[in-house]
């Protein structure tokens, strides 16, 4: 992509895996929450924040969410960015430790600014069942080995 705003969504919709606007759910896909982003968002990421696994892309630039997925049975995910068809970032974890199995927050995805969301309700789903205190309640494991019961 140039250092233009990407805004045509024909660019945009290039840019993804699942499909534009797809946004993934909680527990691997069959779960309630939505994920905090879509295939197709437009994101900003301004210079002089570090930005981790990027693959050689810098700051500043615009890029698009490739793609997203579920990585655990609560609020856990991971995203691809891209800057033009051929270029995606590693994997950038996202998981919130009271509403998943991580055991501390991680957000790799906060240097970059959401712009426009290619799946609005999704968000704003998202947003409401967060408000209401979505929670995720971990199953019950084994206290001699440690698995789930």
């Amino acid at each position: 992509m140039s250092a233009d705003r990407p805004t045509v969504k024909q660019r945009r919709k290039m840019c993804r895996q699942a499909g534009y606007g797809h946004r993934e759910v909680s527990n691997w896909g069959s779960g309630d929450l939505p994920a905090p982003f879509a295939e197709g968002d437009l994101l900003w990421l301004p210079d002089g924040l570090p930005a981790p696994r990027m693959r050689g892309m810098g700051a500043p630039g615009w890029y698009v969410v490739a793609a997203g997925f579920s990585i655990d049975e609560g609020d856990a995910w991971y995203f691809r960015v891209t800057n033009d068809r051929d270029n995606c970032s590693d994997r950038l974890h996202v998981a919130y430790a009271d509403r998943s199995d991580f055991d501390e927050d991680l957000d790799w995805m906060t240097p970059f600014e959401l712009v426009d969301t290619a799946d609005p309700e999704g968000l704003a789903e998202r947003e409401r069942l967060l408000a209401d205190g979505w929670s995720y309640t971990p199953p019950e494991k084994c206290p001699t080995c440690g698995r789930r019961t």
